[in-house]
Order: C-alpha cells, then structure tokens, then sequence
C-alpha cells in the first residue's frame, strides 16, 4: 500500500515535457556498433591480461646479463684495484722497522730455540705488518664499493627498463593507441625494495620511478654488499698470512746460517742476521697475503665457486631478489594499465578526456583514477552509450556507498537515466534514494519530465519513506 501511495504521489506531479531521444557519444554511430564495443573491448583485455601473466624469462635473462657485465667488472677493475693495493703493501713493509729492540743475536737466538714466547712476538709482527697494510687495503675497499655501486646501479636500471618495455610491448600489441596517454612509461609505487646491511626490505621508503629505483638499489648494495663480504676475505687473509708467516720451528735464517762452511761466511751471516730476517720475514708475509687477498678471491670466494660467501655469490643472489621484485611490481602496474585502457576503448569521450585533463595540467594518477572510478560503477554497455563525464559526474554526485546501488539503477534504465542526470543533476539521485530503487524505476518509466526535486519534497510532507537507496 505504501509502495502504490508513493507511485500515485509521485505521478501526480506536473510533467513537462516527454522523455528526450537517447544519448549516444557519437550520433552518427550505428547503434550495432555502439553495442559491439564492449565485447570486442573486453576480448581485447582479457587477452592482454593473459599475456602479462604467462611466464617469462625476464629475470633469468636480466640476472644473467648483469652478472656476465659484473664478471667483466671483476676481471678488470677490481684486478686493477688489488694490483694497486699490492704494489703499495710492498712500499709499506719496506718503509717499516719490525724488530727495533732486537739485534742480530736476539734473532739468532730466537730462531734457534723457537719458543713460545718467540713465536707470540712472530705474532705480533705480523699484526704490526697487518696494521701497516691496513689503511691502503680500506681505501681500496673504499674505491670498489663506489665503483661497484656505479655498475650495479646502471645494470639494474637497465633491467628494470627491459623488463618494463616488455609489458609496454604487451599491451601495445592489444591497446596501440596507450603510447600517447600521459602515464604511459611512469611508474609511481609506494613500496619498493630497500637495502639494509645487504639485504632486501620488502618494504621501504617511498622511491619515484624506475631509474630512481635503480640507483637506490645500486648504491646500497654496492656499499653494503661488498663491505660485508670484504670483511670475511680479509679475515681469512690475516689468518692464512699469519700461519705462512710463522710457520715452521726453524726459519729461513738460521738455515742459511747453518750450511755456511767457513768463519767468514758464517760471520757475514751474523752481522745481517737482522736484516735478512725482517727481509724474509716480510716477503713471506706479503707472499701469503698475496695469494689470499687476490681479485677472483674477492669475486669467487676462497675456492673460486662464487658460492654464497663471495661477493659475486652475494650480488647474484641481490640481483636476482631485486629483479623479482621489480617484475612482480611492474606487471602488476601494466595489470592496472588495462582497466583503464578498456575504459577508454569502450568510450571514446573518455579518449577526449583523458587528452584534455593532461592538457590542462592535472596529475596523471588523478585522471586515471577517475577512468578507474567510472569502470567500476557503472556496466560496460552503459560506458560505451553514454558520455563519460556525465557518467563519472553520476559517480561523484553519490557516497561510496551508493555506488552499488547506482550501478544497479543505471544498469536497469541505461542511457534515459543519463539523460535525466544531465537535465536535472544530482536531483535524480536524491529521488532515487528516497523513493527506493523499484518506484523511482516505475516513476521514471511512466512518461514525461518529472521535478525530481519537487517529489521529494512532497514525499518528505507526506512521511512518505522510499526504504531503499540509489
């Protein structure tokens, strides 16, 4: 009995005018093809999106390619480095002094009797050798992070640009026309892959499209990466330098000491027994230090594996990391390019839209934040008939939780409703809502131009209520 009340209410007020031929985007448009628009569009989107999903090698092939770029990184450079740092651990240890309060006796003796307390003060010289090398091999460290962080960060720009050129040629090849809108080869996440003490954060600080990406990665890792794996080489080297260069209960003095064959020799052995030892002592060291810190050591660890324990282990393992991530991310940006894009084939103002906002300024995330808006209120048929920015003033003139319900409505009256929005506004809404979906729809079918606003107020005098919403 209500629902008939508010009908006849309803159809009591003054009609003006009949109902105004459809509105179509473009008059001249057959209807078949207005009609068509949305399947063949929708062919199209999903035949995009099945393309971005389906594998790819795109990581394995960017890892490779970076690595292979590093590996020739290793060869020269860091060989140039350690080469360097080489010739000057030799100036080092021959401008330094080992034994200052011990002369040649001391070291005969010492030598001779091989005792602990001997080979501890072995020890410690080899510790003030370490000490002498040390500031030389910090700034070489110092010059390969840099240079590292530089070709890490230009290789993974250079992945991460063919990774997104091949989604862009994916969607290309379904939407031709996307190459000229405003966000086409920008990208903008909010979370992307970070760097702490050589490692991954999933989540991180805000960085801004893809080359910024790249240099945050590259310097990162280049600084942290090699700092860390570094710092275990060096340790082993110590070690091994140490056990050379102590090793053995009768060093290579006393032997020379012992085969001479008359006092002559035997004497001039005694007088440079000093020196000859710091010479020895020093050639042993440097020879083991040598040996051990070398640049495949760096690049491929101890025994020339790469494993996990070298730096290109560690970089390998980086790269690949960060070169999933950013797939993952940019197919599902390229994943969001075709609702839009879809919107935009289905309705051909929404093109001139599009065109106009990026004229005028706007943010590229604004406009196809309103194309997605639209998309997701309203039915495909509806965006191909009808012009979009009415459809998305419509959108706008209700709360998000209407939108369904508007759906609904629009899905029901089609384009005359659209048409009724343009001449009367948000008035048609607001009598939508408060005379509930079904009478509105039998109000607004019955003929002629309704005063939307004037039914509402005579069912607010009346105590009349719709029940429903738009």
């Amino acid at each position: 009995m209500k629902r008939l009340l508010t009908f006849f209410l309803t159809l009591s007020l003054a009609f003006t005018a009949p109902a105004a031929p459809a509105l179509a985007q473009n008059p001249s448009e057959p209807e078949a093809a207005v009609a068509e628009r949305p399947l063949r569009c929708g062919s199209k989107g999903t035949a995009a999106n099945h393309a971005l999903s389906a594998p790819r090698n795109l990581v394995a092939n960017g890892v490779n390619r970076l690595m292979a770029e590093l590996d020739g990184f290793a060869r020269t450079r860091i060989r140039e480095l350690v080469n360097a740092h080489h010739a000057e651990a030799d100036r080092a240890l021959d401008r330094m002094t080992l034994l200052e309060d011990t002369g040649n006796f001391g070291v005969i003796w010492g030598q001779l009797r091989n005792s602990e307390e001997w080979q501890d003060r072995l020890r410690r010289l080899a510790a003030r050798a370490g000490a002498e090398i040390e500031p030389s091999r910090e700034s070489t460290l110092e010059r390969l992070q840099g240079d590292l962080a530089l070709a890490l960060e230009e290789g993974i720009v250079t992945a991460q640009e063919t990774i997104w050129r091949a989604y862009m040629e994916t969607l290309e090849a379904h939407f031709p026309q996307i190459g000229v809108r405003p966000w086409y080869g920008s990208l903008d996440f909010s979370a992307l892959p970070q760097v702490e003490n050589g490692e991954i954060n999933e989540i991180g600080d805000s960085l801004k499209m893809r080359a910024g990406l790249g240099a945050g990665l590259g310097a990162a890792a280049g600084a942290g990466l090699t700092r860390i794996v570094v710092k275990k080489i060096t340790g082993k080297v110590v070690s091994k330098a140490l056990a050379v260069a102590v090793g053995g209960p009768v060093g290579a003095v006393v032997g020379v000491m012992l085969a001479a064959w008359d006092f002559v020799e035997f004497a001039l052995n005694f007088m440079d027994a000093k020196d000859r030892f710091e010479k020895e002592f020093k050639a042993r060291y440097l020879s083991a230090y040598k040996e051990t810190f070398t640049a495949d050591a760096i690049w491929k660890g101890e025994g020339g594996e790469a494993d996990e324990d070298s730096l290109r282990g560690e970089l390998d393992l980086f790269v690949r990391e960060a070169l999933e991530f950013v797939d993952a991310s940019y197919r599902e940006e390229a994943r969001r390019m075709v609702a839009p894009e879809l919107v935009i084939c289905m309705s051909p103002t929404a093109s001139d839209y599009v065109s106009n906002q990026a004229r005028e300024g706007r943010r590229e995330d604004e406009i196809r934040e309103d194309l997605l808006f639209v998309g997701g209120t309203f039915d495909d048929e509806l965006i191909a008939g009808a012009p979009f920015e009415t459809l998305l003033h419509m959108a706008w003139a209700v709360p998000d939780t209407d939108r369904a319900a508007l759906r609904e409505l629009a899905g029901e009256l089609g384009v005359p409703l659209v048409e009724e929005f343009e001449r009367r506004g948000k008035d048609v809404l607001d009598a939508a809502r408060s005379m509930g979906p079904r009478t509105f729809i039998d109000a607004f079918r019955s003929g002629g131009t309704v005063d939307w606003r004037v039914a509402v107020r005579r069912l607010a005098r009346g105590g009349l209520e719709g029940g429903g919403e738009v």
